[in-house]
């Protein structure tokens, strides 16, 4: 639940985080706001656009500038999860979060900004942390955090992974980590079996690159759950369900 989309997932965490470059302030925050990144409006292009991972897909990319500063507002979002769970019950409702790693990696960061992913990503922990502490109250049972930059061959990345997991998880509540479209490679893979990252489901994508290989050379955690992704989301409709 929380994963519907007017645009992208993306340009939505980008609203829902209140991080916009200086053109935008003038916009009326929430929908407004994001469709004038989505759309443009006088005197202020659009965001720019690249696709996504590996697909044909594409997402609007986040800018930071000078001007640029977390004010986050998760309402729409944590009403979303809420009429969810009123719907499914707190044991289906399942919401989804786009992860800080993966967010600070889609950025762009200007030149004019004094900013740096790591510091991006470290001022994400404590609103994530605390999005998370209130994703929990809402009684569900498990929380997916999608965070597709695992799939980057990217050794900074890493260090950030390390830096948020576990710190950002409220604890007592199912985490299931999910990447798609790409294998993640031998040292992400290692890090995802680790005892001591909070995750306790992993969600890998088995349709494209080494997932397989990496699961029969490296095994599987014992304390954790394997999600297998078997519909390849470029070919979606390729699929017939039996």
């Amino acid at each position: 639940v929380g994963d519907h989309y007017l645009y992208d997932s993306v340009l939505s965490w980008t609203e829902f985080l209140g991080l916009f470059p200086k053109r935008f302030e003038k916009c009326e925050s929430g929908l407004p706001r994001m469709f004038a990144m989505a759309r443009g409006i006088d005197g202020a292009p659009a965001l720019g656009m690249k696709k996504w991972l590996t697909s044909n897909y594409h997402y609007l990319v986040p800018e930071v500038d000078e001007t640029s500063k977390l004010s986050p507002n998760f309402d729409r979002f944590l009403a979303n999860c809420k009429r969810g769970v009123q719907f499914h019950g707190e044991a289906k409702a399942v919401p989804v979060i786009l992860g800080p790693v993966s967010f600070a990696r889609f950025a762009t960061i200007a030149s004019t900004s004094s900013a740096t992913k790591q510091s991006l990503v470290a001022d994400l922990i404590p609103v994530y942390k605390d999005l998370l502490i209130k994703v929990k109250a809402l009684g569900v049972k498990e929380i997916q955090i999608h965070e597709p930059a695992l799939v980057f061959d990217d050794a900074e990345l890493l260090p950030h992974f390390k830096s948020v997991y576990p710190e950002i998880l409220p604890g007592d509540v199912s985490i299931n980590m999910v990447s798609f479209m790409e294998d993640v490679g031998e040292d992400n893979y290692q890090w995802l079996q680790s005892e001591n990252n909070g995750v306790d489901v992993v969600s890998l994508d088995f349709t494209r690159g080494e997932t397989l290989d990496l699961v029969e050379k490296y095994g599987f955690h014992a304390s954790k759950t394997l999600g297998a992704g078997l519909i390849d989301s470029r070919n979606v409709w390729k699929v017939i369900p039996e």
